[in-house]
């Protein structure tokens, strides 16, 4: 994801770009996934409403959606209100989410969760492939990024892999 915003933004772009991941970080670091829903940050990849990132958005981001734009604006005025994600759709991606999780694991690369904004602050301030490297290497390259749960989210993933491999049996 960084090589693609590296190769699509403008040096100001990128800047910026790297100033709301700073920002965000510093904000939201020691929030769990409530207190985020809480503090109603706008993620740093959106900017004039759009994605920077879009065509190459995680799983979580392209599942974690409503069709419902007034439901979206409603949650960032006022405290307390609902978004109607699509169970469906939520379904097939807790799905995917375990297998590249169990891919992962199989190949012995990290499978640990991270959270977007930590993870690209920490990407983004690699000039070169290092991190990358560092990654491939299964070296602990993002643990500033781990999520607190992680671990309590890959048992999940891997029970849906074990309960969907034996629904297909």
């Amino acid at each position: 994801m960084v090589d693609y915003l590296r190769s699509r933004l403008k040096p100001g772009e990128l800047s910026a770009l790297q100033q709301r991941l700073v920002s965000t970080d510093g904000i939201t670091r020691s929030m769990d996934g409530h207190q985020r829903i809480g503090a109603k940050m706008m993620c740093p990849l959106l900017v004039d409403g759009k994605c920077l990132s879009y065509p190459l958005r995680p799983i979580a981001c392209r599942v974690y959606h409503t069709l419902n734009r007034s439901d979206c604006e409603a949650l960032l005025e006022k405290p307390g209100g609902n978004v109607t994600i699509r169970r469906d759709i939520f379904g097939l991606s807790m799905g995917i989410l375990a297998g590249l999780t169990e891919g992962l694991h199989a190949i012995g690369l990290p499978t640990r969760l991270l959270e977007l904004t930590a993870g690209l602050r920490i990407a983004m301030d690699d000039p070169g492939s290092g991190l990358a490297q560092s990654w491939l290497s299964a070296e602990p390259a993002f643990v500033e990024a781990e999520l607190a749960n992680a671990q309590q989210i890959e048992s999940f993933h891997r029970a849906l892999v074990e309960e969907l491999g034996e629904a297909l049996r």
